[in-house]
C-alpha cells in the first residue's frame, strides 16, 4: 500500500485574515509581480501571509481552495527564505491553473528571494 504524504500547510497563526487587513495591505503595501501572482508586502512585527483567489480565476470553489492550499504549502516549505518580518498577500492570476505544486513553489521561492 502506498504511503500517504502529509501536506505541510501554513500554520493558522501565520495566516493573514480579514478584509480590514487585506484592505490595509492593498493601501500601504508594495507589489512584487510574478507570472502566477502578485505579492503585496508590508513591514510588520511578525510574518503572516494571506491569499486572494477571485471567482474570476475559477468559478469552482474546489479549484480555488486547491490553489489556496498549494500556495500555503509552498509558503510553509519556503518559510526560512523570508528575509524579514512582513505581511504578504498573494493576489492569484489565472495562469496558476496550468501549474503544478512544484512550479508554484519555485515561483514563491523566487519572490521571497526578491523581497530583500
Amino acid at each position: 500500500m502506498a504511503e500517504k504524504v502529509k501536506s505541510r500547510m501554513l500554520k493558522k497563526e501565520r495566516r493573514l485574515r480579514g478584509k480590514n487587513n487585506f484592505a490595509l495591505m492593498r493601501k500601504k503595501g508594495r507589489v512584487l509581480q510574478s507570472p502566477l501572482f502578485g505579492l503585496v508586502v508590508m513591514e510588520a512585527e511578525e510574518s503572516r501571509f494571506g491569499i486572494v483567489v477571485s471567482k474570476k480565476i475559477s468559478k469552482i470553489a474546489v479549484e480555488r481552495n486547491r490553489i489556496r492550499r498549494r500556495i500555503y504549502e509552498g509558503v510553509a516549505k519556503k518559510w526560512d527564505l523570508i528575509p524579514r518580518k512582513v505581511w504578504g498577500l498573494f493576489l492569484v492570476k489565472k495562469e496558476i491553473l496550468e501549474m503544478d505544486a512544484g512550479q508554484i513553489e519555485k515561483e514563491i521561492e523566487r519572490l521571497f528571494k526578491g523581497m530583500k
